[in-house]
């Protein structure tokens, strides 16, 4: 049981970060192209904690299964004003930096994270290897058995020119 509740733990974890690297995507270029930010949350449902700086409102909600960053004037639906601050007063292309930087920003924490875990294991597994260190040729007894059995000449023999 005790294994069980470790594994939900650490799924909810691995996913809430994947989560805020994906919203803090469409929050950092929607403040970069001058959008107006009403609330970054985490998670959804209740507000469990959070606080308000500025205009935006941080927040982390009950339901720990998604996330989302509300941008001011981001429904079509709604009256539109000519404020400069509202998602659907930019143009498409802004909105389409805006929307596509989320996915941008897992692709990025894939590529890093896997970096450093190649790096990591890498060097420890460099550092262990016999093989590994100078002058030594890793050689098992089937290919010496294999070696012996071809007679020396041969075209099938690689260690004749």
């Amino acid at each position: 049981m005790y294994d069980f509740l470790i594994s939900v733990v650490s799924v909810v974890a691995v996913l809430g970060f994947m989560i805020l690297i994906h919203e803090f995507g469409h929050y950092a270029v929607a403040k970069w192209l001058g959008v107006r930010v009403e609330q970054f949350a985490i998670g959804f449902g209740k507000r469990l904690v959070g606080f308000r700086k500025g205009e935006t409102d941080y927040r982390i909600n009950a339901i720990p299964l998604g996330g989302y960053v509300k941008m001011s004037g981001e429904n079509p639906m709604d009256q539109r004003t000519d404020d400069p601050g509202e998602f659907m007063n930019h143009s498409r292309w802004h909105r389409f930096l805006i929307a596509i930087a989320g996915p941008t920003m897992n692709i990025l924490l894939a590529v890093v994270l896997l970096t450093v875990v190649y790096m990591v294991h890498y060097r420890a597994f460099a550092r262990t290897r016999p093989h590994n260190r100078r002058g030594f040729k890793p050689e098992t007894a089937s290919s010496r058995s294999m070696e012996s059995r071809i007679p020396r000449g041969s075209r099938f023999n690689p260690r004749s020119g």
